[in-house]
């Protein structure tokens, strides 16, 4: 995705300094009279008789020398109309936004259906993958200051949405003015739910194996399913919906029963338990996630017109900021008040400096010391798990725009890429110590088994048409 973006800035950039550099050679020496003169005059608008006179004149010399043409003015009129500078007639001169836009739209409609929906699946597997791993590392690594690491998350995703938001109001009719009636109230109380669920699952993913989360995250799917028929009862699933829920669930029971087999006869008494409690903790919040989509759902079907994504996100992750923001002062407050972390401005104090890459000092530390903390490169991790946030949900709804029946299929495919990276990382991590798993880390033949069930199961469930797909974008 990066390197796409890149290439598409060069691409601009190239054609602003071809036209300079025709701009340069055609006039020579008497660029600093002309080409100053018509960028002060774009940016005042108010271009004078005498200056479009004089640059009239020597636009017209310079073309006859080079060109030796009998029709200066003919040559000099074809020219403007080809680069725009300047217009005879008075009127104002195209902006550098306008021409780097014309450039872009272009580019843009040059690219076929087909490319889109092919850049699309590339950007939506590879950033799966980057989103699973980035929020495992964050997790493990920032755990004391978990409330304030959510709170930059949210804050940050809030700012992108919201810039682009703006940009669509400001400068598309994209966003119209009845999609700014959706009622607050249901936004107000999905991100509720929304902020409940990433607290749970940044609470309890510290004590379940990397590869595990993929596996578990997919409850979700189980929960949409089975919730469905309670909210709307009109939503008809198929049969391969049937079967593959099945394979859903038969790969969750298998993680389930290999942490609670491991717990029952290898953990020690300090820690038994300890992993089947945050695995299910963590199977929790990926019901709620299932719950906060069905109420998404839910809200779009009552409201029955069309709602921009983009609008919709900002508003969602403002109210999740201020939500977190509220339990973390609350969840502070309570440790200071019982002795378990000092104050609360040291609390919020610590956590920004461990998202600028600075790690406390054991001295200098109030919370519980025994928790792991390692801050450095915390900003670009942070910052690499919300652009890969927004690179999923955009690329999601350039699928679906153009075929809805490739989402499963690309789902299924970014389960095994995140499996496998969330798999590498994991035996980074505990490179240094013995592994009792036959794949190391945590890996086992379970682990393996049970996601490819779940790539199955996914793949047969994606077969049939998702009810009310349209809801989905």
């Amino acid at each position: 995705m990066y390197i796409a973006l890149s290439f598409v800035v060069f691409l601009l950039l190239a054609g602003v300094c071809s036209e300079i550099f025709d701009f340069i050679i055609l006039y020579g020496n008497d660029i600093e009279v002309g080409s100053f003169l018509v960028h002060l005059s774009k940016q005042n608008h108010q271009i004078t008789v005498s200056l479009l006179s004089r640059l009239k004149e020597l636009k017209q010399t310079n073309l006859y020398k080079m060109a030796g043409s009998s029709n200066p003015q003919f040559e000099f009129q074809t020219y403007q109309r080809e680069y725009s500078l300047v217009s005879l007639d008075g009127e104002d001169p195209p902006t550098c936004y306008e021409r780097l836009k014309s450039q872009f739209s272009t580019l843009y409609t040059s690219i076929t259906a087909d490319m889109w929906l092919l850049m699309a699946t590339v950007v939506l597997i590879i950033n799966t993958a980057t989103e699973r791993v980035t929020f495992k590392m964050m997790v493990d690594r920032m755990l004391p200051y978990k409330f304030v690491l959510i709170d930059i998350i949210f804050l940050a995703s809030c700012s992108i949405f919201s810039a682009i938001s703006y940009y669509k109001q400001r400068y598309t009719d994209e966003i119209t003015p009845n999609m700014k009636l959706f009622p607050h109230k249901w936004i107000l109380g999905i991100a509720f739910v929304d902020s409940v669920q990433f607290l749970w699952s940044v609470y309890s993913a510290i004590g379940v194996s990397p590869t595990m989360t993929v596996i578990l995250m997919h409850a979700s799917t189980l929960f949409i399913v089975m919730a469905s028929r309670v909210v709307t009862p009109s939503r008809s699933y198929g049969k391969l919906h049937s079967i593959g829920v099945v394979f859903i669930s038969v790969a969750i029971f298998l993680s389930l029963f290999k942490i609670i087999y491991n717990d029952y006869y290898f953990s020690s008494d300090e820690s038994r338990w300890y992993t089947t409690k945050s695995a299910f903790l963590y199977l929790i919040a990926s019901a709620l996630q299932g719950l906060s989509t069905l109420m998404k759902e839910k809200a779009l079907v009552e409201w029955s017109q069309p709602i921009d994504i983009y609008f919709l996100s900002s508003w969602l992750f403002f109210y999740q900021f201020l939500i977190t923001v509220i339990f973390s002062v609350l969840f502070y407050l309570y440790e200071a008040i019982f002795g378990i972390q000092g104050s609360i401005w040291r609390s919020f104090y610590y956590g920004w400096n461990c998202f600028l890459g600075f790690t406390p000092s054991a001295s200098s530390r109030d919370d519980d010391s025994i928790q792991f903390i390692n801050c450095n490169g915390s900003f670009i991790l942070i910052t690499t798990y919300v652009f890969a946030t927004f690179a999923v949900l955009a690329a999601i709804n350039v699928v679906l725009q153009y075929s809805s029946q490739v989402v499963g299929r690309a789902v299924s495919a970014a389960i095994l890429t995140a499996f496998l990276a969330l798999w590498m990382y994991d035996l980074y991590e505990s490179r240094a110590h013995p592994s009792n798993y036959i794949f190391g880390g945590k890996v086992g033949l379970f682990d393996v088994v049970a996601v490819i069930i779940l790539v199955v199961g996914m793949e047969v469930y994606s077969r049939d048409p998702e009810p009310d797909v349209e809801l989905l974008t």
